[in-house]
């Protein structure tokens, strides 16, 4: 089965020189639940906050997978041009009185106007923009800064996303690595995260 192309996009959310990388292990027909588990676990998350979407021209960058700092999950789409939009599951409860408090992203003065849009909301600054969507005791936030997508691109997104199935996780989430934590130096304190460089016994 043909495997979705998803895009590198490095953490400081700059692209990669257009390199299209695949995701996932390779074994998605056989993903094990408790192993998926394992790996939300190991980026601070939940298989049930794990949502993904489709935008015509943007594929999930990989390198972007994380939690949001609070046990919710975020990950960026990318276009070939640069362009990025940012997926984002928190939990809250996005309300009419709340709706307008705080920018988008980091983006904009502090002043959001809010207008409904279906079952969601539409959030906009002056330089960016969002929808943002009521689930079970969540908040899943499409959002870009104005010139990145429009208005259209967003709204599709969240009428798409969608709790991701085990396939869709596999795909998503980062593996497990072999080793979790530093490596230990004999001559620094335990857990500096320096590789090992002493010399084999006997020599030296």
């Amino acid at each position: 089965m043909k495997r979705p192309l998803r895009l590198t996009l490095a953490p400081a959310a700059a692209l990669l020189p257009l390199a299209l990388l695949a995701c996932g292990t390779g074994q998605a027909a056989a993903a094990d639940r408790a192993g998926l588990e394992a790996r939300a676990e190991a980026i601070r998350t939940t298989t049930d906050s794990v949502y993904v979407t489709s935008m015509p021209g943007f594929v999930p960058a990989v390198m972007s997978v994380s939690d949001d700092g609070n046990g919710g999950f975020q990950e960026a789409y990318a276009d070939l041009h640069g362009s990025v939009v940012q997926l984002r599951v928190e939990y809250g409860t996005v309300t009419d009185a709340n709706c307008p408090q705080g920018g988008i992203n980091g983006f904009g003065d502090g002043t959001t106007t809010c207008e409904r849009d279906g079952a969601a909301w539409y959030r906009t600054t002056s330089d960016a923009h969002e929808y943002a969507l009521n689930l079970d005791g969540r908040v899943l936030r499409i959002n870009s800064s104005l010139k990145e997508a429009d208005r259209a691109t967003l709204r599709a997104a969240v009428r798409s996303a969608h709790l991701a199935d085990d396939r869709e996780l596999d795909e998503t989430l980062p593996p497990l690595r072999d080793h979790q934590g530093p490596t230990e130096r004999g001559d620094l304190p335990p857990g500096d995260g320096a590789p090992d460089n002493r010399p084999p016994e006997g020599m030296g």
